[in-house]
């Protein structure tokens, strides 16, 4: 949404109510984020095909959809996880076993703040070794908040995932 997310929910109700349209089918995740939390402003037809923001949050916090997935038994890419200042060293000799370079993803890809406002956390590629520790050690947000290091595609790659349990 190019408006603030409350009021972008607001105008799409609007647009559904003036149209007498049945569903919505939010093209984005932004967009299905600001309908989840603002899902009063929707009619009971368009709330049948949009789940819940609880479950909007939850698919987005990348560790836990990462472990919902494992445990579905679906494949996933080697990931290490780091959330702790001691787990550095150890993350770092296991990601030279899935080759560099790598991606550095926040456990959560986006801070909502108490205020309702967000901020897009950051995905930060790195290219060997010695970046990974320099930016595992000189960023403690990222250690204290938690993160996954991946292998970076090489190529032309597509992807999207998500598993969502009602």
């Amino acid at each position: 949404p190019q408006l603030s997310p409350e009021s972008f929910a607001d105008t799409i109700s609007k647009e559904v109510a003036g149209r007498c349209i049945q569903t919505v089918f939010p093209g984005t995740d932004d967009a299905l984020w600001a309908m989840s939390k603002w899902r009063h402003a929707f009619p009971d037809s368009v709330l049948r095909c949009l789940p819940s923001h609880e479950a909007v949050a939850r698919i987005r916090d990348r560790a836990m959809l990462h472990d919902l997935a494992v445990t579905l038994k679906i494949p996933c890419i080697e990931t290490f996880r780091v959330a702790a200042r001691s787990e550095v060293e150890p993350v770092i000799r296991a990601a030279k076993k899935i080759g560099l370079p790598a991606l550095v993803r926040p456990l959560i890809p986006i801070d909502e703040r108490i205020d309702g406002t967000r901020r897009q956390s950051k995905v930060l590629p790195v290219a060997n070794v010695a970046e990974l520790r320099r930016l595992l050690n000189a960023r403690k947000d990222i250690v204290a908040g938690g993160c996954l290091i991946e292998p970076r595609p090489q190529g032309r790659t597509i992807g999207y995932g998500a598993v969502y349990q009602n």
